[in-house]
């Protein structure tokens, strides 16, 4: 690659280039128009984790004192973001004494500072040749002139050039290496047809080089065509990704984008879709409000993916264990926006994971009604609007009460697929064990190992054989959906009961220290008796 000289540029040319370098290297970054102020930053990173700054200056001579300020001043804005790094990007390398100037700057904010300058620059550009050649180069010509070829050799391919095939795929390499908005591939499908993508290269190539087209499309009256209709009109106001089938395309004309695109075609299919967006991640929380302002439930998100479109855009994520999933419409006019909701559970989602989102819904439904919060700062309100219940009425509180009985039995596993009347019966008389609720039973034999403490007052009670209440300390086993569980220490109160081995024991007398001993108990007058809560659960 010829060496850049940067003294070719003018401040916007400079900055349109570096801002597109920037929106390469980090697909996912935004523009700040400073237009409006950009309070330090040109460029910006959002994600789970905070922001990355960037701040463009063009500077061809020293950093002197004037420069120096106006740099303050850019960073003491972008400050105010709470960063996490903020990256000065100028095309000269600092002298030893604009280093020591911007050491004091660093020494003086808690998050780092970068100088990226003309090293950093040309390292980046000899990675992406194709962003010099297209702005200083006058590779513009070229792309034209590559795209006019592309799109004739497509032309000769479907008359029946069979070797036309291998010229388009070498026109996308040749597209590749000189389109700085826009990446080019090229498939050949079962049918024996090709199809050319083009993929912006970063978020916001779109608006840098738009794609105008307008299409004439025709939807049956039928369930499979409304579908298709709303799909396609989602996906022009929304940004949301859509494909049709060339059974509802009548027309496709491209009025404005790459060459290989312009023109008229029918009997095509059309997809939609925006850019990957691997890299961007913003964190906030939903909350539920009673219409008195009451709090009622509050759950942490991650948004992972964002769309534009013609009137609306939209963002999409989850709650931290991805069972509660979300897609916000946020008009571009500022009236009230709509969520959609979706509730799914993974094979390995274990009940208290599940919790906060179930908890969540409980509270989802009109009057309430859902705050959106982005970074701590709310953003939007809305009223939930759910065609359907997203669960069963009364499954958060079975799913909380698995919950409780797995901390108990300190035993855990994945919520079942599937549970029965005995599973659901297990869970509610368990649960209610724990909340201090004694469980009542019928009972008909009891054996114990036994050892003897008390040779004497054990012989004089087997002597005598009367009924008396039993009260043991012991494990109690649940089985739930093929799992077997045992809460620890649970008190076991037999209301009546009686040697049932009497003749046995009164044979082994006298009974000594430390032996151990068969015993049978069984009812004495009532066969009935109550399960407590474990030690140290028991209400006061």
């Amino acid at each position: 690659m010829p060496e850049i000289n940067w003294a070719e540029f003018d401040e916007g040319r400079y900055e349109k280039m570096i801002a597109v370098l920037l929106n390469t290297i980090h697909p996912g970054s935004e523009r700040i128009d400073g237009r409006g102020g950009d309070r330090g930053r040109d460029v910006q990173l959002r994600s789970a984790e905070g922001v990355r700054l960037f701040q463009q200056r063009y500077v061809l001579g020293r950093v002197d004192s004037s420069r120096r300020r106006h740099i303050k001043e850019s960073l003491a804005e972008a400050a105010k973001h709470n960063p996490l790094d903020w990256s000065l990007v100028i095309p000269i390398d600092h002298t030893e004494g604009e280093l020591k100037w911007f050491d004091k700057l660093r020494s003086q904010y808690p998050f780092p500072l970068h100088w990226c300058g003309l090293t950093w620059l040309n390292q980046q550009m000899a990675l992406r040749p194709w962003i010099p050649r297209f702005f200083l180069w006058k590779a513009n010509d070229e792309v034209v002139a590559a795209l006019h070829s592309m799109r004739e050799d497509d032309k000769a391919y479907r008359d029946g050039s069979p070797d036309a095939l291998e010229r388009i795929r070498s026109w996308a390499t040749k597209l590749n290496e000189i389109d700085p908005f826009h990446v080019f591939d090229v498939t050949s499908r079962a049918d024996g047809s090709t199809a050319i993508g083009v993929t912006p290269r970063y978020r916001g190539a779109d608006l840098d080089r738009p794609i105008v087209i307008a299409v004439d499309a025709e939807f049956p009256d039928d369930e499979a065509g409304s579908q298709a209709a709303e799909a396609f009109r989602q996906s022009i106001e929304a940004g949301t990704p859509v494909e049709l089938p060339a059974t509802y395309i009548k027309s496709v004309d491209v009025r404005e984008g790459p060459e290989i695109l312009r023109g008229q075609f029918k009997g095509t299919s059309l997809k939609i879709s925006q850019p990957g967006q691997s890299d961007w991640r913003l964190s906030g929380s939903l909350v539920v409000r009673s219409v008195d302002g009451q709090v009622l439930a509050k759950l942490p998100m991650r948004y992972t993916e964002r769309t534009a479109g013609s009137t609306t855009a939209t963002m999409a994520g989850s709650d931290v264990a991805g069972a509660l999933t979300i897609r916000l419409f946020v008009p571009r006019d500022r009236s009230p926006g709509k969520m959609q909701f979706h509730y799914g559970e993974s094979d390995d989602l274990r009940p208290a994971q599940a919790l906060p989102a179930l908890r969540f819904i409980e509270h989802l439904h009109a009057p309430n009604r859902v705050e959106v919060l982005l970074d701590g700062k709310r953003v939007g309100e809305m009223v939930p609007e759910l065609a359907e219940p997203l669960v069963p009425a009364g499954y958060p509180r079975l799913i909380a009460e698995l919950a409780e009985i797995q901390e108990a039995a300190a035993d855990y596993f994945p919520i079942p697929e599937t549970l029965d009347n005995d599973d659901l019966q297990a869970i509610f008389r368990t649960a209610a064990l724990l909340r201090g609720e004694p469980l009542e039973f019928t009972w008909n034999e009891l054996i114990l190992g036994l050892g003897v403490t008390h040779p004497h007052e054990l012989a004089k009670a087997v002597a005598a054989n009367t009924e008396a209440s039993v009260r043991l300390v012991g494990p109690y086993p649940v089985s739930i959906a093929g799992h077997t569980l045992e809460l620890q220490r649970v008190v076991w109160h037999f209301d009546s009961a009686r040697f049932g081995n009497q003749e046995d024991l009164e044979a082994r007398m006298p009974f000594l220290l430390g032996e151990e001993i068969r015993a049978v108990l069984v009812p004495g007058s009532v066969a009935t008796g109550r399960t407590l809560p474990p030690e140290g659960n028991a209400p006061n």
